[in-house]
């Protein structure tokens, strides 16, 4: 009998739990959700809930799409939103969209976010991104799958079309866009289950029993802070959680550290030489298992195997395999690119330092025994060098002294010397050219003087004047000749003549009347025409009268002409004027002209062309203009502009430039003198001046048409605002419409909740669309029983008697069932929980209260009690908190919870009232022997299935009357 009721518990079981997929949260098992969009439907029939009625049609014309635009029917939206709220939240799997099929193209770019409370503006408020479609990408599919694997109650569809926006989906709109959605299906299990089945319960390790929708891993955290990973295990030191198991670190840390025992890497970092996600592995370049030995020289710069160290495809030239650490025979060098020179015997070198370690061959210079001694050559380095220059050693190969011989030396060994007086040329002792500094002998090798020329000579061997000098001794200096031409070097004569104003033929004295460098200065007007020294130009006896000594050149100052004898004129900043001419170079004092500056000019005018005119424009402040220029030094009056401020802005007219023009067609700019409009107005202006709207036309362009003014008034031509207010009801300032949410033929009736926030009729107020959710009457002006405040989205609670509550407050007027918290009856009071609050809390830790719907406590349980509900001890614990031991109860089997006493009987060898007295202790106690031990153990494992399923089949029910309808 108690296993046919087993059997039968195990079938429902079963059949409560079966389902073949996820579950579409908005439609399956009488599940739905409320729908909004941004914008009102295209067509009356094409509101925001019908993308939730199970109906996948993609044709539009089937009337079961949400949609605010269709092909040619442009509403100019940069921004729309489409938006569901559901029942409660659920584990949400996935979503599959289905587009209306002529215009799934508009959806490019499109987004999808969760959103987790009710009261949400879509474009502004926090929210979750799940998925966005990369324009870039081409179009979107006409349906999409998009994956949420998230615990939400809110899903919102987001399409912008922001400045700048670019896509590659051919058709699409890329300035505005649209809804265009036919069904949305939102696919999921209920917040604590997993599985296409929605059979499996979250695991109480996940945070808030929330869990991967498809794995049921732990995605969303642990329950435990110390575990990690997805499957919320607790790793020790030296260890990290891997595919569900705690295994050992498999790198070496910096430092020694541990790794990571969520991911297993080294958070500090790889220890010296280690690489790779867990520094498992060594870096290019080193080997062997500590990481700790360099990889040799191999072939084209490749890396050794890491294990031993070889190169694989060979080692760089002169290395010796496989490690091409160590040099070939007779090489050495970092790069073994060196080669040995002549070691002692014919032994090899260090392949290191390439010291031959037994000494050289003779002749050969040590260590390295790769060059010849000093001052050897020849094959064997066995000949001497002979006399090379600065005492640099010959070639090792021939002897030859390439920098030359020493001083007197020839030959190609530099074996042959010359005597003083001579040097060596073209193999030959001559006699040398030139005359040296101090008359020294010339180099003995080149035939040049090695300390310089004597005293104005020259040329590389000294042998001749420097330019400007002459004769035998070069001693005499050169006059200036013409051209600057050079003297002839003997007897100093300028063969083609003298620069001007010098004598011939040797050209070094002025002729007379002229004086100063290079006789370039003419003397001045000395007194009784006496001439100037040839020299100083200074006349010895002063000047006439009016010229300016030293040098009688020059008038005196404020005088001019070619006596000096006229007076000059008012010239800028009291400068003298010129001594020619009489006029000043600088121009005149300000307010004078002429031009010796002898005529002066009164206010408002100003010197133009040598004469007093008139002041041209208008200068800041009424400031007169500049005497000498005509410009106005302190800027121009307001508006005005050009170089003598006589022109006005582009935008100002008349003779003061202090009208501004209207608005002329085309952007043209008015008349600047009467500041008319030539070619007309832009519409809604009154011409010529185009400043003013024509009556019934208002705004900054006039492009605003004026609303329904009281009394028939016309509005004011800036505002549009009517000066008296609107007619009757009309919304002020423009009074243009209604007051938002009136009706009727005045204005005055207020509409009521209509479905999708739709207006109601202007003319009867009825909800053209229905009711909202939760609303009801003829205006949808009343809350449906069962709901309650202002906006009738509260849900009653638990009244009394099933009595309704309020429909203002939510108050339970006369009380709650029992068990509920007053005045809205919709929570359990504490130490409650289930479907009806009928449940006991069990005994959480740290006294916590359990959870007011699945009686689960959210800490775990105090000690020794089972998880979740934790109203049962743990095996082998019994009393009023579980705190005491069972004793030895025969088979194994746990001891009674509330006695501790063993229901089967004492382990061998013990007895007492809980088996808990060894039975050698009791005098006379006979062993028990012979047991059947087969029998009692198998019906122990019976018991302990019997009260699983039956723990299972309470948490199945609870859940069942927890959901509104059907099973997730």
């Amino acid at each position: 009998m108690q296993a046919d009721n087993v059997a039968k518990v195990f079938v429902l079981l079963i059949f409560v739990n079966e389902t073949s997929s996820f579950v579409n949260l908005v439609h399956d098992q009488g599940l739905y959700g409320a729908a909004a969009m941004s914008l009102n439907p295209a067509n009356s029939a094409w509101i925001a809930g019908k993308a939730i009625d199970g109906n996948t049609n993609q044709n539009y014309t089937s009337n079961s799409c949400a949609i605010t635009d269709i092909p040619h029917h442009h509403t100019h939206n940069e921004s729309v939103w489409w938006k569901v709220w559901l029942d409660r939240p659920f584990n949400v799997a996935y979503l599959e969209i289905f587009f209306e099929s002529n215009s799934y193209h508009n959806a490019t770019g499109f987004s999808i976010y969760t959103y987790d409370t009710q009261v949400f503006y879509p474009l502004t408020d926090p929210k979750h991104l799940v998925y966005q479609h990369d324009p870039m990408s081409g179009c979107p599919a006409s349906v999409m799958n998009i994956t949420v694997n998230r615990v939400t109650q809110g899903i919102v569809y987001i399409n912008q079309r922001p400045p700048g926006f670019t896509t590659t989906c051919k058709g699409a709109d890329t300035s505005y866009t649209s809804i265009n959605i036919c069904e949305v299906k939102i696919m999921g299990c209920d917040q604590s289950k997993y599985g296409v089945d929605c059979r499996n319960d979250c695991s109480h390790k996940c945070k808030n029993f929330h869990c991967d929708a498809f794995n049921g891993s732990c995605i969303h955290g642990c329950s435990d802070s110390k575990a990690v990973s997805s499957y919320c295990i607790e790793c020790k030191e030296g260890t990290f959680a891997s595919n569900g198991v705690c295994v050992n670190c498999r790198g070496h840390c910096k430092d020694d550290a541990y790794c990571n025992t969520s991911t297993g890497g080294c958070d500090g970092g790889c220890d010296t030489h280690w690489e790779g996600r867990y520094c498992e592995e060594c870096i290019d370049g080193f080997y062997d298992g500590h990481c700790s030995s360099k990889c040799g020289a191999c072939v084209n710069d490749e890396v050794c195997e890491k294990s031993n160290g070889h190169c694989s495809n060979g080692c760089k030239a002169h290395f010796q395999l496989p490690l091409c650490q160590d040099c070939a025979k007779r090489f050495y060098g970092e790069n073994c690119e060196k080669q040995c020179g002549e070691c002692k015997t014919g032994t090899n070198c260090n392949t290191t330092s390439g010291l031959c370690p037994n000494g050289c061959q003779d002749n050969w210079i040590p260590p390295r025994c790769t060059e010849c001694e000093s001052y050897k050559y020849g094959p064997n380095c066995s000949r001497k060098c002979g006399h090379c220059k600065d005492g640099i050693p010959c070639s090792t190969v021939t002897g030859a002294c390439n920098g030359g011989c020493e001083y007197g030396w020839i030959g190609k060994q530099c074996d042959t010397v010359c005597s003083d007086g001579t040097y060596v040329f073209v193999g030959k002792c001559v006699k040398c050219q030139g005359v040296c500094k101090n008359h020294a002998p010339c180099n003995k090798s080149t035939g040049t003087c090695d300390n310089g020329c004597s005293d104005h000579w020259t040329g590389k061997f000294c042998e001749e004047c420097v330019d400007g000098f002459y004769n035998t001794n070069c001693s005499g200096i050169c006059g200036l000749c013409i051209n600057d031409e050079v003297c002839e070097k003997y007897t100093g004569h300028c063969e083609n003549g003298c620069m001007a104003h010098y004598k011939e033929p040797l050209c070094q004295d002025c002729v007379p009347g002229f004086f100063g460098e290079k006789c370039k200065k003419m003397c001045g007007k000395c007194k009784a025409g006496t001439v100037c020294n040839a020299f100083t130009g200074l006349c010895p006896n002063g000047c006439e009268d009016n010229w300016m000594p030293p040098y009688c050149t020059a008038c005196e100052p404020y005088k001019f002409g070619p006596d000096c004898t006229r007076n000059c004129g008012c010239c800028k900043q009291g400068r003298s004027c010129s001594v020619d001419t009489g006029a000043c170079t600088d121009g005149c004092e300000e307010g004078w002209t002429g031009k010796l500056c002898d005529t002066f000019c009164d206010d408002g005018a100003y010197v133009s062309n040598g004469q007093c005119t008139k002041c041209p424009g208008f200068c800041k402040d009424g400031a007169p203009c500049n005497k000498s220029t005509g410009m106005c030094d302190n800027g121009c009056s307001m508006h005005m502009t050009g170089q003598f401020c006589e022109a006005c802005f582009d935008g100002f007219y008349n003779t003061q430039c202090s009208g501004v023009c209207g608005s002329c067609v085309n952007g043209e700019m008015c008349e600047h003198v009467r500041g008319h409009c030539i070619n007309g107005c832009k519409p809604n202006y009154q011409g010529p001046l185009c400043q003013d709207c024509v009556p019934g036309f208002f705004g900054e362009n006039c492009e605003k048409i004026c609303g329904m003014c009281k009394s028939g008034e016309t509005c004011n031509t800036v505002t549009g605002l009517c000066p008296d207010g609107c007619e009757s009801h009309l919304m002020p300032p423009y009074c243009k419409e209604c007051e938002p949410y009136k009706y009727g033929v005045n204005c005055t009736l207020d509409c009521g909740h209509c479905k999708h926030g739709v207006p109601c009729s202007v003319d009867t107020g009825n909800c053209t669309t229905g009711c909202q959710k939760g609303w009801t009457g003829p205006h949808c002006t009343e809350c449906v029983d069962g709901l309650y405040n202002e906006r009738c989205n509260g849900v009653c609670g638990f009244c009394v008697n099933n009595e309704t509550c309020e429909k203002h407050s939510g108050h339970c007027v006369n009380g709650c069932k029992a068990n509920y918290r007053e005045p809205f009856c919709q929570d359990c009071l504490p130490g409650f929980f289930g479907n009806s609050c009928e449940k006991r809390c069990g005994n959480c830790r740290s006294g916590a209260t359990c959870d007011s719907y699945s009686g689960f406590c959210p800490n775990g349980c105090q000690a020794n009690l089972v998880p979740p509900f934790c109203t049962k001890c743990e095996p082998f614990k019994y009393g009023a908190n579980c705190t005491l031991d069972c004793g030895h109860c025969k088979h194994g089997v746990p001891c009674s919870v509330d006695t501790g006493k063993c229901s089967t009987g004492c382990q061998k060898g013990w007895t007492g009232t809980h088996c808990s007295v060894s039975s050698q202790s009791v005098p006379g106690k006979q062993t028990e022997q012979g047991l059947n031990h087969i029998v009692p153990i198998l019906s122990t494992l019976f018991g302990i299935t019997l009260l699983v399923l039956i723990v299972i089949i309470s948490v199945i029910f609870y859940k069942q009357k927890k959901s509104t309808k059907g099973v997730l």
